[in-house]
């Protein structure tokens, strides 16, 4: 039996890698791609995912738990708001492919309870983030929090597409998106 639920759980890992990267390359990419991409029949993903929606959840879901864990060492790291920022870029900039994922599924999220609650955790904990930087100082109060938020999301963006066209790691992109975010919003760091 262990042997079987070893075998159940590298299928499942295969099709969500398979589907993570199928569905970024191709949102409508069908479950049949995703299977051969898996190396797995058919009938094990239908298995394991009845719907279509229902693997683009558990990817979502994924992606979102990776992201947490990810910036789990940040608070205890940090030594300071401003500091944790530049953390957070390090230890989120290799999950390029979680994150492309996630930017194109919004409307995924809007329909899972559970997906929405985890988002507005992670928004929620930048929100945080970025007022308490605005209290110490390294960053400029005058900015609306939410306009911060919003650069450091593009400046995101704009490191993984120059990782990804430039063959650029991922800590010389997120030492770059820092710079560049930080002389944005007039940080004293």
């Amino acid at each position: 039996m262990a042997n079987l639920d070893a075998r159940a759980e590298r299928s499942l890992q295969a099709l969500m890698r398979a589907g993570l990267e199928l569905l970024n390359q191709n949102k409508e990419a069908s479950m049949s791609d995703i299977a051969l991409r898996a190396k797995v029949g058919r009938a094990t993903l239908y298995r394991h995912f009845e719907t279509r929606e229902q693997l683009i959840r558990a990817i979502a879901r994924h992606c979102l738990d990776r992201i947490d864990k990810a910036c789990q060492p940040i608070e205890a790291e940090a030594e300071s708001a401003i500091d944790a920022l530049r953390l957070l870029f390090r230890y989120i900039m290799p999950l390029t492919a979680e994150l492309q994922f996630l930017m194109r599924l919004d409307a995924v999220a809007e329909q899972d309870p559970e997906l929405l609650a985890m988002h507005s955790k992670q928004q929620q904990d930048l929100r945080n983030l970025v007022q308490l930087a605005k209290l110490e100082q390294t960053v400029d109060a005058q900015l609306p929090t939410e306009w911060i938020i919003n650069l450091i999301e593009g400046v995101l963006y704009a490191a993984w597409l120059t990782m990804h066209e430039q063959s650029l790691a991922a800590d010389e992109a997120a030492e770059l998106a820092f710079r560049a975010m930080t002389r944005g919003i007039g940080c004293s760091n």
